[in-house]
């Protein structure tokens, strides 16, 4: 009973402010729903978006009134909406579709629209002839023909005959034929339900680029920028090129506006000039923010700050510096019970970069940068009374990049260099803090050559709906400079498929095979090393080895959770016969596979949810799969649009099967509860993959 109270004292109080922001009933009559019926070949929701007449919207899919104004019913308004669903049909191939109101029903101040379709046999395409094509190419023509939208024994829609024509237009242009016409023809046989489309290609000369010109700078120097362009006054003309050059200005970052205008007026010179259009955007930025951070981990807040300059000594340089410091208070953070601070520790983060763009040609762009990280290691089994370590770590590197193939492909090679100083924080804690062990710890130099590739073909970096992306990484750490010598290899594929206008389902895989010469020995067998040995063994691990569970990982599990757990010998040294769950934390390991499967969907207004499931391992040993702890996990969250992505909450909640292992063996740790659940929360900005 003194459980229910409150929850009735709160549900009152919801009821008491839902009625306080409630709108008063208009005079006229509202529209409570709109219901389709006969509606089988055309979406659904297309039409329901391209009519005015709608049904009021509901708050919490319950009030209608609440927060929101109300839709009101317009019975001339409702007659043009049923012309433009028939002309929608018309468009899609339906030429006989018939539209009413079929039925009207009032309910005191309310009306329900019952909207009739009969959507009458398509006209469906019965010859598809190209004339002209015999004047380019036998390659050009091929790839006009795989290419065209339109297929004979389809339905023939408008949305097919305007691409298939614009596509004729792209193709001939990516092969030199700006001057280029199409006109195109359909012959419409509604008796038949059949058409016949023509069209007359005019294909022209091959023409070449003329002369190039760039209008709008005023403080960004020429040169870079025609560099940066890769077109070339006599260079054959390339549709493609010219769309290419404009994403490579645009991703300078330089240019509020970039308009690549050609003049295509001169048929009789085969040339085409071009004039490139720019408006520079502010080269000098200051930027001041903060925030929050709530997780398995710690609490923390702090500040960042920044300064960049587009335009560092000419020739487009980007440069940057940033600043973060914050404020863990520990051990506060998200568990099972809820821990006061009984400390502050202090931590910063300093980083600079350098870009030079035309770096030893036109789209090859250098980098350059520098970072020292003052950090606390933190686990989420760590209490009040554990010691901390952290570490100072100060890292540089420096590279080459360049896209290829439309900027879908992407090249890049780097060196990497690193040292880690460990020490006690309790130089940088605010109240007391145990004596850690960070004597037992040297300086780890970590010296490696990267290689990755990725291959870009989603629609929207920050949100994408369709298409793929697949990466990899390639490093080599040696004792070039460095402590220690490995493989590290990381492939990883995500994929994108619309399932209707408003639906995603979207799939990630990776993979990570980390191959040491002189350290894991400890994850295996520590045998008779000294404690010494073993955290410095564990020392590399923390840095190399993988590690899964997660915001953008297996978000049934708190972060790094999943996976090979020990005791840290340099946490504490005097309990490596410990084998209970609190003195446990995660170890890291040499084999990874994380895979996820997510459904995402509209839930109200610019609000949208997703629906998820993940699976993931991580193993002791070289190349070592395992088939009977695959940590599934299955979840849901709610995505919020920003400029800078979307922000996000997610609850994965863990399946009990699959996953005997963490259940016998104390050495795959314990993921722990929230407030008696088998759950993990997770906040964070930017889809999960």
């Amino acid at each position: 009973m003194h459980e229910i109270l409150p929850a009735m004292r709160k549900l009152w109080l919801a009821s008491l402010l839902c009625v306080a922001c409630s709108r008063a009933a208009p005079a006229t009559p509202i529209v409570s729903s709109v219901e389709f019926s006969g509606v089988e070949s055309v979406d659904e929701r297309v039409l329901r978006d391209g009519i005015a007449t709608a049904e009021s919207p509901k708050f919490l899919g319950i009030w209608d009134g609440v927060a929101f104004e109300y839709e009101l019913y317009d019975e001339e308004l409702l007659r043009k909406d049923l012309e433009r669903i028939e002309r929608a049909y018309r468009a899609a191939g339906y030429y006989e579709a018939k539209v009413s109101a079929a039925r009207i029903v009032r309910t005191g101040h309310r009306v329900r629209v019952e909207i009739d379709v009969q959507e009458g046999a398509p006209v469906k395409l019965r010859s598809l002839n190209f004339q002209g094509l015999d004047r380019v190419p036998l390659e050009v023509s091929a790839d006009i023909l795989r290419q065209a939208e339109l297929r004979v024994g389809r339905v023939l829609s408008e949305k097919d005959y305007d691409q298939t024509k614009g596509t004729i237009l792209t193709v001939l242009g990516d092969h030199g034929y700006a001057f280029a016409q199409v006109r195109g023809t359909a012959e419409v046989d509604i008796a038949r339900h059949s058409a016949a489309v023509k069209f007359e290609v005019v294909p022209g000369k091959v023409a070449r680029f003329g002369k190039v010109r760039i209008v709008g700078l005023s403080q960004i120097p020429a040169d870079p920028v025609l560099d940066t362009l890769a077109i070339r006054e006599g260079e054959t003309y390339s549709q493609s090129d010219l769309e290419d050059a404009r994403t490579a200005l645009v991703n300078l970052g330089v240019f509020r506006s970039v308009e690549l205008q050609q003049d295509t007026s001169g048929p009789a010179s085969r040339a085409v000039p071009i004039t490139v259009r720019v408006e520079e955007s502010a080269l000098r930025t200051l930027r001041l923010g903060g925030g929050a951070r709530l997780d398995v981990l710690e609490l923390s807040g702090g500040l960042k700050t920044g300064w960049e300059h587009r335009n560092l000594f000419g020739g487009l340089r980007y440069f940057t510096a940033e600043m973060s410091p914050r404020a863990v208070l520990y051990p506060t953070r998200i568990a099972d019970e809820f821990n006061s601070p009984s400390r502050i520790l202090l931590q910063n983060k300093i980083r600079a970069e350098l870009h030079q763009p035309s770096f030893l040609e036109g789209r090859t762009t250098g980098n350059i940068s520098g970072t020292v990280n003052v950090f606390p290691l933190l686990y989420p089994n760590s209490t009040a009374d554990d010691p901390v370590v952290g570490f100072v770590e100060v890292a540089g590197s420096a590279g080459l990049v360049r896209p290829f193939y439309h900027h879908h492909i992407q090249l890049g090679a780097s060196y990497h260099q690193s040292t880690n100083y460990p020490f006690d924080y309790a130089a940088l804690t605010l109240g007391d803090s145990p004596d850690s062990q960070s004597e037992e710890l040297n300086p780890l130099r970590i010296s490696y050559p990267r290689v990755n590739a990725s291959l870009d073909f989603r629609d929207d970096a920050l949100d994408p709906k369709s298409g793929v992306l697949a990466r990899a990484s390639v490093e080599r750490a040696t004792h070039l400079l460095g402590d220690l010598r490995d493989w590290r290899i990381q492939p990883e594929i995500r994929t994108y498929v619309k399932i209707s206008k408003t639906v995603t389902f979207a799939t990630r895989t990776t993979l990570g095979l980390l191959f040491p010469s002189d350290y894991g020995h400890t994850l295996v067998n520590s045998g008779t090393l000294s404690d010494g040995a073993i955290a410095q063994d564990q020392q590399k691990l923390v840095f190399r080895a993988f590690y899964s569970g997660g915001p953008n990982s297996n978000r049934g599990y708190p972060f790094r959770s999943v996976g090979p757990h020990g005791v840290l010998t340099f946490l504490s040294p005097s309990s490596g016969s410990c084998q209970r769950a609190e003195c446990l934390q995660p170890l890291g390991g040499l084999t990874l596979w994380e895979a996820s499967l997510e459904v995402r969907h509209p839930v109200y207004g610019q609000i949208r949810g997703v629906t998820f499931l993940d699976a993931s391992d991580v193993t002791r040993s070289e190349f070592h799969f395992r088939d009977n702890a695959l940590h599934l996990s299955f979840g849901g969250g709610l995505r919020y649009p920003t400029p800078v992505g979307p922000l996000r909450l997610d609850v994965g909640y863990r399946l009990p099967w699959l996953n005997e292992l963490q259940a016998t063996d104390p050495r795959e740790g314990d993921p722990g509860d929230i407030f008696g659940l088998p759950v993990a929360l997770h906040f964070g900005l930017g889809q999960a993959f």
